[in-house]
């Protein structure tokens, strides 16, 4: 049996609207080695209809369904079931041009374990473009622990579509999405993937178009406590690479510092203008900064890009002053 070159994975949920445009863009790739797995998360529209029609049109269609359990379990079940050299990730509601697959492929090596293309966004209700993510032609290298820095800081990093991986290492090494999370599973995939990557490649090349306008905004949940954590246990994660890959120094001080800051900064604002009280912002400040990785930010105050007040404020580690900075400023 020869396999086919490419696993395309394609969780879907309630996509009905956009799904049949997915899939054509897809199977119209001017690169035909691949096989596309869909796999319903437990649709309640005709989204797992429209998916199996499909399948019965072209045989390297594969369609699996399931109960639902959330986009991780659903591209999980999919990197199980894929059989390709390497694996990609669509969303249902987006479209990829003629030559992606083409254009991706054309850079693939022996040594190769990751390439990255750019993006264009899209407005759901216009169908404008509204934005662009165009990478430079770059190289890094696994040995080296700059180019490590380099990527697990590049742009779209944090999100699994517009890649190419190497199932071999996703499969060898048990890379899975994390289902228990309830926001950035996406970067926390790619953070366990790039530490075993040789070497990985970016390339000008945009061909993906991502559609914006579905979901309501994570940020503006009142639940953005929870999100906090989440990014919280993700810095955990990225200073934990960094250091076991001996990049250290002041440049990635600075950006550690930087992004712990914004995280904190955030999150405890869109708190506060989702109508926190006083004392729930209190509590929550309390247990904050009773914390290992609080005291390391208030050590490295001075690498942060925020006014005098902020950095004395963060440095007071008083719940007190914070909550009262928190509430007169938003």
């Amino acid at each position: 049996m020869i396999l086919p070159l490419v696993s395309i994975i394609v969780p879907v949920y309630n996509t009905e609207k956009y799904l049949l445009e997915c899939i054509d863009s897809i199977l119209e790739q001017s690169f035909k080695d691949f096989e596309l797995i869909l796999v319903d998360d437990g649709s309640s529209d005709n989204s797992l209809s429209i998916c199996r029609n499909a399948s019965l049109q072209d045989s390297r269609i594969k369609v699996i369904g399931k109960e639902n359990g959330g986009v991780s379990s659903a591209r999980n079940i999919g990197i199980e079931s894929a059989v390709g050299k390497f694996i990609t990730f669509i969303d249902s509601d987006d479209l990829v041009d003629r030559e992606y697959l083409d254009k991706m492929i054309s850079q693939i090596a022996d040594d190769i374990d990751l390439i990255q293309s750019g993006l264009y966004f899209f407005d759901n209700s216009s169908s404008n473009q509204i934005g662009q993510e165009i990478l430079t032609n770059s190289f890094f290298d696994g040995d080296k622990p700059y180019d490590c820095y380099r990527l697990a800081v590049f742009p779209l990093i944090t999100s699994p579509v517009a890649k190419l991986y190497r199932r071999e290492i996703i499969s060898g090494q048990n890379i899975r999405f994390n289902a228990l999370l309830s926001y950035g599973e996406d970067r926390d995939f790619n953070l366990q993937y790039i530490q075993f990557v040789k070497k990985a490649v970016s390339i000008s090349y945009a061909g993906y178009y991502y559609r914006k306008g579905l979901d309501g905004s994570l940020s503006c949940d009142r639940d953005c406590i929870k999100l906090l954590n989440c990014d919280l246990i993700y810095w955990d994660k990225l200073r934990a690479y960094l250091q076991a890959k001996q990049y250290s120094g002041k440049m990635v001080d600075t950006y550690l510092a930087n992004r712990l800051f914004n995280f904190y900064n955030d999150r405890l604002i869109h708190y506060c203008k989702s109508g926190a009280t006083y004392t729930d912002l209190i509590k929550v400040l309390e247990t904050l900064v009773d914390s290992c990785r609080y005291d390391w930010l208030c050590r490295h105050t001075g690498l942060v890009n925020c006014g005098i007040i902020f950095k004395l404020v963060y440095k007071s580690k008083s719940a007190l002053l914070m909550a009262s900075l928190f509430k007169l400023t938003f």
